[in-house]
C-alpha cells in the first residue's frame, strides 16, 4: 500500500504520534522489569547467597564475549556499522 492509499482508508497513524508514544511503549515495560530485578537482587542480597548473581554475571559476560567473536570478521572487513542483512526490497 502506498502512503496515499493509507491515508484515504484512514489507517495512517501519524509519526509523531508514533514517535512520542514509542517512548513509553519501550521506557514503562524496561522501568518494570529492572524495578522487579533489582527488589529480586535486593532480597538476596539481604540473605547472603550470591550464587545466581555470580552465574547471571558470568552468563552475561559470555554472551558478550561471543557476540563480538560473531562480530569480529566484520570489524577486520572495516564494516562495523553497516547491517548484515538486508530488509525489503532494495539491496
Amino acid at each position: 500500500m502506498t502512503t496515499s492509499q493509507n491515508n484515504k482508508d484512514g489507517s495512517h497513524f501519524p509519526p509523531d504520534l508514533a514517535a512520542l508514544l514509542g517512548v513509553y511503549w519501550i521506557l514503562l515495560p524496561i522501568a518494570a522489569l529492572s524495578a522487579v530485578l533489582f527488589s529480586g537482587i535486593q532480597a538476596v542480597k539481604s540473605n547472603g547467597d550470591l550464587t545466581l548473581l555470580w552465574i547471571a554475571l558470568g552468563l552475561g559476560c559470555i554472551g558478550a564475549v561471543i557476540m563480538f567473536l560473531a562480530r569480529l570478521p566484520l570489524y577486520r572487513q572495516r564494516r562495523f556499522g553497516q547491517p548484515s542483512i538486508c530488509v525489503g526490497s532494495a539491496a
